[in-house]
């Protein structure tokens, strides 16, 4: 794929994610996410498998994006993913009360506590 190519499909890429995070952060706002105990969230689980289902539809229709996602270096996404997973996991921790809530302050993360 051309070098053009690849940056189009990359701000097309980055748009969608942009307008997808926009439109998520709105819908919390507005309590689209909060449901009673009654009602299932049927919200939540369209936020979560949405993206996945549209990545999968474009992934099949594109094969512009087919190749761009093909030609993503696997070192830097599984560093991407390891981030998250540690991440994740910091926010397990601290909602077990293991890890302090300031755990994530550079100056904590040193060892540096004044």
């Amino acid at each position: 794929m051309l070098s053009a190519d690849r940056r189009n499909v990359s701000s097309i890429l980055a748009s969608i994610l942009v307008l997808w995070f926009l439109l998520v952060l709105a819908g919390g706002y507005a309590g689209a996410f909060e449901s009673g105990p009654t009602r299932p969230p049927l919200t939540i689980l369209l936020a979560f498998v949405g993206p996945p289902l549209i990545f999968a539809a474009a992934y099949r229709a594109s094969r512009g994006f087919r190749e761009f996602v093909l030609g993503i270096d696997l070192r830097l996404l599984t560093a991407v993913q390891s981030w998250r997973v540690i991440g994740v996991m910091f926010l397990v921790l601290y909602a077990y009360g293991l890890l302090p809530g300031l755990f994530a302050w550079p100056l904590r993360l040193a060892g540096w506590d004044r």
